[in-house]
């Protein structure tokens, strides 16, 4: 379940919850709303997309509470969240060793892959290879898979990893 909402859906959330269902909330997608991310990062959320506008004390609360974050590179230049890749605030989390996945957002929307997405990280940032391989490995844990399908995952996939 992947929703941007205030927290007034808080008792749906809640319910979602109690059923078993794991909750994605995006936030921090437009500049002054910072007590909605308050609110949502309080929730904790089994993950967060976007998060791209943070006062320091989201951006703190986000870092502690070690909630995976969903990045989309190519979206949020197309849609001017950020002027440039180099601004966008991909390293930091990066830096800070965030739990943190690489998505596309809408691949046919923004004509992107996953692959272009890694690209682009490796070109801006310097990441390197190991890192997209911890990166991706890393996602895998942050699925909303069972821990059966999480293992045979990473059995496939894995191997194929090292021969990037």
């Amino acid at each position: 379940m992947t929703m941007t909402v205030c927290l007034c859906r808080l008792p749906a959330l809640l319910e979602a919850r109690k059923a078993g269902l794991r909750v994605t909330l995006h936030g921090g997608e437009v500049p002054g709303r910072s007590e909605e991310a308050m609110q949502q990062l309080a929730f904790h959320p089994d993950r967060l997309g976007h998060m791209c506008y943070m006062e320091d004390r989201v951006k703190e609360a986000l870092l502690a509470s070690k909630i995976p974050l969903e990045l989309c590179l190519t979206s949020n230049i197309k849609t001017q969240t950020f002027p440039c890749f180099q601004d966008h605030h991909f390293q930091e989390v990066f830096l800070a060793k965030h739990p943190l996945v690489l998505c596309t957002d809408d691949s046919g929307v923004f004509h992107t892959s996953l692959s272009q997405e890694f690209a682009i990280a490796m070109n801006t940032f310097g990441i390197q290879e190991k890192d997209v391989q911890r990166l991706v490995a890393e996602s895998i844990d942050y699925t909303f898979a069972s821990d059966a399908e999480k293992l045979e995952l990473k059995r496939c996939l894995l191997p194929r990893l090292s021969q990037i």
